[in-house]
């Protein structure tokens, strides 16, 4: 992964538990080769929408602002 993908998902593991959790089991899924990045990001975007009503403002008001921003 290059360093740029890897700085933006220590990010969005930082909002929830779910979306860490996520990544862990994409990257277990397929190990030992690396993910491929539509299928991680599709992985943790039904991870927002799958914990979408137990989040608090906050965190939904950072996970957006972080995929918004441009990197």
């Amino acid at each position: 992964m290059n360093k740029t993908r890897i700085k933006y998902l220590q990010k969005m593991v930082s909002f929830d538990d779910g979306i860490s959790q996520t990544i862990i089991l994409v990257n277990k899924h397929w190990y030992p080769q690396k993910a491929p990045v539509v299928i991680l990001f599709a992985q943790i975007g039904k991870a927002i929408a799958g914990n979408f009503c137990r989040l608090d403002k906050n965190q939904k008001n950072a996970i957006f602002k972080h995929i918004e921003e441009p990197q």
